[in-house]
């Protein structure tokens, strides 16, 4: 009996064992999952660039080449025949002429006098001797010999001062600020290096607000123009102003930018004063952010660039159905005249789109159900994030093979947003919010300026003209 009673304990405690052991294992298989889904996070970080992510380009570790939608062609490097190409070409009235006379002849003659001709000639195109044009304004008084009164002259409404820089000097400063990039006082040495005068850090700053104050009608009418076109391509982008965490939005056309900062994000920044896509009525082009499509009053087109991006993250995962969604894309671009045109038969190809999404979620894991109390939607993969974007989201993704007005890529936004991430890694910060507020107004109209194909120098000249009134076409 002693020995069956020892048995039954030594078997109570192998079952109590064997139920910790089991106990363990759960925790260690469920602790296994957790490190591999994080091991499998960190790899997708190390691996992200700018082709399968939406970082910058400047982030690559490596140089890793560019892909272009456009197929590749067999033609040779360099200037194609017909392309008219921008080298120096002969010009028939050269500013100074240097004549090249011989002096003596081979057998010893003195040529002085003698008349000759040009046989030849060559001309160097050259910078003049940089020099600051000093304009007096002598205001003359004189006696009225009728009445004896005494009558003076009046100084022009743009010189107040005794002494100051003229138009030239100041849009030179806040062309070299703002679409350079340049800070205060590297003018400030620039002047000094070409002209001989340092321009002090307050007459760059008054130069910019005085152009700020100037431009207010030319940006109220680059938003209406906006407004009234058939597309336009909106993005966002953070900025340091202050210390603080602001937004840069950009809302723009082919040939219009406008661009304004506020300290939100969403809706209280697009929906605000400042915004535009409140009012739009045309095709808008951007990116995934759910805001966006909070608007009902526009229609929506996705850019395509950014979804190629996260389908080649899912291929480089081993992802069978995002490879397909990617050629698709690639193929819809390549028929409709790289988004240029519209595919006239389109219902097929909508069908195709519906089967690869129905693959995809026969393969993407879905998310396990929700068992806690916690607030907010289980967390799911990243395929399966973005396959349920391109169910929810499908006209707008196929938008730009339908409609001939609609862009494949919201590239345009964001080669309008690019020049204040430069600025920024010169500056790396706004002093102020209305600083970089009159930068926005500044870069937008310069931008705009640029695609006009007008001499941004020129025009910033005469926006300092108490009666200066910007005309563009759309």
């Amino acid at each position: 009996m002693a020995y069956f009673k020892n048995l039954i304990e030594v078997i109570k405690h192998l079952i109590s064992e064997i139920g910790e052991l089991r106990s363990k294992n759960t925790t260690l298989q469920s602790e296994s999952e957790a490190l591999k889904a994080r091991n499998m996070e960190l790899e997708r970080m190390l691996k992200a660039n700018s082709k399968n992510s939406h970082k910058p380009p400047s982030t690559d570790y490596s140089k890793t080449k560019k892909g272009s939608l456009k197929p590749k062609g067999g033609k040779e490097q360099g200037g194609q025949p017909g392309h008219t190409g921008k080298t120096l070409k002969i010009v028939s009235n050269p500013d100074k002429e240097t004549n090249l006379r011989p002096t003596t002849c081979t057998c010893g003659m003195d040529l002085d006098g003698i008349e000759g001709t040009v046989v030849e000639f060559r001309q160097v195109f050259d910078l003049p001797d940089p020099k600051l044009e000093v304009i007096q304004f002598n205001k003359i008084a004189c006696i009225c010999p009728h009445c004896g009164i005494l009558n003076s002259g009046t100084f022009p409404a743009d010189v107040p001062a005794h002494v100051q820089y003229g138009a030239g000097v100041r849009a030179l400063g806040v062309l070299l600020n703002n679409a350079y990039h340049m800070p205060y006082n590297k003018i400030g040495q620039l002047m000094t290096d070409l002209y001989g005068y340092q321009i002090n850090e307050s007459t760059l700053i008054s130069a910019n607000e005085i152009c700020y104050g100037n431009l207010q009608p030319a940006e109220t009418s680059i938003k209406e123009a906006i407004r009234e076109g058939q597309s336009a391509h909106f993005d966002e982008t953070g900025i340091q102003a202050e210390g603080k965490r602001q937004w840069l939005h950009t809302a723009c056309t082919a040939m219009l930018t406008y661009l304004y900062v506020s300290e939100h994000r969403g809706a209280k920044a697009m929906g605000g004063p400042d915004g535009i896509i409140s009012y739009f009525d045309g095709w808008a082009v951007h990116d995934c952010y759910s805001t966006y499509f909070t608007y009902e009053n526009c229609k929506h087109a996705l850019c395509g660039a950014h979804l190629l991006r996260e389908l080649q993250a899912q291929v480089e995962a081993g992802s069978k159905w995002a490879a397909l969604l990617m050629q698709f894309l690639l193929d819809l671009y390549q028929k409709s005249d790289c988004g240029k045109g519209v595919i006239a038969d389109f219902e097929p190809y909508s069908l195709l789109y519906d089967d690869i999404c129905r693959q995809a979620d026969a393969e993407e894991a879905k998310p396990p159900p929700k068992t806690d109390k916690k607030r907010g939607k289980t967390k799911q993969s990243k395929g399966r994030n973005l396959l349920d974007r391109l169910v929810k989201h499908k006209s707008a993704v196929l938008a730009f093979a339908q409609h001939a007005e609609v862009p494949f890529t919201n590239n345009q936004a964001e080669r309008d947003i690019r020049p204040t991430k430069t600025k920024q890694k010169v500056s790396n910060c706004f002093r102020t919010v209305q600083g970089a507020k009159t930068y926005a107004r500044l870069q937008g109209f310069i931008s705009t300026v640029r695609k006009q194909g007008q001499n941004i120098f020129d025009v910033l000249k005469q926006s300092f003209s108490l009666d200066f009134e910007y005309q563009f076409c759309t």
